[in-house]
């Protein structure tokens, strides 16, 4: 068999639908292999509480191991919600193996873009969540294992400090 990574374009919002339709087709035919959509894991606040939740890197795409040489292209353009291969009609855009990995470590490692900024103490940062949304302040400390930054906050004239969780500021 000669599989090789492809993009299936599907209609926003049915990414996981699709994704699980070629996975069963695959059971059933030899031409495909696997499908999955890339998601990350991310923090939403829902109701004051933080809540893990995953997020597409890609919306509107799913990723499948595909070989087209026997025929499969047929029957994953006719899954409902399916607008096509990436690429030309004639032929499909290939994805190369590497890129394919690098996204799956990405999804393994969980890392959300929070995370890979780096705070300075002294750094200057807006606030967009929470009580003192839409306040700057400086950066005054900060605890790396926990994520949390002490920041000093001007409210009603007086510097005041509150430690805040990176995923709810950001560097001005």
């Amino acid at each position: 068999m000669n599989f090789k990574w492809y993009i299936v374009n599907v209609v926003s919002g049915q990414e996981q639908n699709v994704c699980d339709e070629i996975n069963r087709i695959a059971e059933k035919k030899d031409g495909i292999d696997k499908s999955f959509v890339p998601m990350k894991k991310v923090l939403k606040v829902r109701r004051g509480k933080k809540v893990e939740d995953f997020q597409k890197i890609f919306p509107g795409y799913v990723f499948a191991h595909l070989d087209l040489t026997t025929g499969v292209f047929g029957d994953v353009r006719s899954i409902p919600k399916v607008v096509g291969l990436l690429g030309s009609k004639v032929k499909p855009q290939i994805v190369p193996d590497a890129k394919v990995e690098g996204i799956l470590n990405k999804m393994e490692t969980q890392e959300s873009e929070d995370e890979k900024i780096i705070y300075e103490i002294g750094d200057v940062v807006k606030v967009i969540e929470g009580p003192f949304e839409s306040f700057t302040g400086t950066v005054e400390g900060k605890e790396d294992n926990k994520k949390v930054l002490r920041i000093s906050i001007s409210i009603f004239g007086r510097p005041t400090v509150v430690d805040l969780d990176v995923s709810k500021v950001e560097k001005v």
